[in-house]
């Protein structure tokens, strides 16, 4: 909650910033890899302390970690619509951060 309210460009205008800039488009492409990457590191140590099911195979953790990746990356502007546009309270924050547990929570 923190990291979005303290760079909220990040979550919400990042599309149409990388649109317009080449170099940062390539260095968002990169750090996507990498924290999609990062995520499904995450996601195997969770499984390995039987925080999730054991027999998850790694593809699917993998593609867990882009589906939290894309979650993620609209969480804010899904807050927004659900807020009516105030996304000054954690909790309105934490309406848009909900839906990764909830994708999450099967596995």
């Amino acid at each position: 909650v923190a990291l979005i309210q303290r760079w909220p460009f990040f979550f919400q205008d990042m599309a149409e910033l990388c649109r317009r800039d080449a170099a940062l488009a390539q260095d968002l492409k990169q750090l996507q890899r990498r924290w999609v990457a990062h995520l499904g590191d995450v996601l195997r140590r969770l499984r390995a302390a039987g925080l999730l099911r054991a027999e998850v195979p790694d593809g699917d953790l993998d593609m867990l970690a882009a589906i939290v990746w894309m979650v993620a990356r609209s969480s804010l502007e899904y807050a927004r619509n659900a807020a009516d546009g105030d996304l000054t309270t954690d909790a309105a924050i934490r309406r848009g951060v909900r839906p990764i547990f909830a994708a999450v929570r099967p596995y």
